[in-house]
């Protein structure tokens, strides 16, 4: 499945890294020229355990691929994980201004309906205010958005095993095509789904 990763931060890089490896096509994209110079050159700004190997194996493959144009690299994929940065402010509140610039390139750059998928941590109704955002912003009005959350749970120094070996993968989603999308993403990681019965 062709993946577009927005942010290339700690939780970016293990996303799109581990999501190539598991045989993805990936693109990883960050607006610091910097950064993707690093990475570029095959070097990581973060250590993780077996991240590095992941990384050349997956540019070896040529599936990951880096990029600055957030905008081009959602028009090319068929789901976008969002990867960057909600810092909370001194009076509490978030900053969403990171997550307001990718909505708004993404939403003018696609001709077609996307699946947005939240992993970053971030409050509760962002997933609301995300589709709100891309309604907005979107010029093509044949073009419809579907947000789903997947919170991560990497811990740093075991992140690439938490990522592929998970005990557990949430996923907040409100339609069934986007359930199933996901589970195809994730269905190659080794890890258990809970069932839920509901009460009678």
């Amino acid at each position: 499945m062709r993946i577009a990763v927005i942010g290339c931060g700690h939780v970016g890089l293990v996303t799109g890294i581990c999501l190539a490896s598991i045989g993805h096509h990936v693109t990883c994209v960050d607006r610091d020229a910097e950064l993707l110079s690093l990475l570029e050159e095959g070097r990581l700004p973060i250590y993780e355990s077996h991240l590095d190997e992941l990384f050349l194996r997956s540019r070896c493959a040529h599936t990951l691929a880096l990029a600055r144009d957030s905008g081009k690299a959602a028009k090319d994929a068929e789901v976008v994980f969002l990867c960057v940065g909600v810092p909370q402010l001194e009076n509490g509140d978030s900053d969403f201004s990171a997550l307001d610039t990718a909505a708004r390139q993404i939403a003018q750059a696609v001709d077609t309906s996307k699946l947005i998928v939240v992993r970053s941590t971030v409050p509760v109704q962002t997933g609301e205010q995300l589709l709100h955002l891309l309604s907005v912003y979107r010029r093509n009005r044949d073009v419809s958005f579907c947000v789903a959350s997947n919170p991560q749970f990497l811990r740093e120094g075991s992140a690439v095993e938490d990522f592929l070996h998970a005990d557990r993968i949430l996923l907040g989603v409100e339609d069934s095509a986007s359930e199933i999308t996901l589970r195809s993403i994730y269905a190659p990681v080794s890890f258990f789904w809970p069932t839920f019965t509901a009460p009678s």
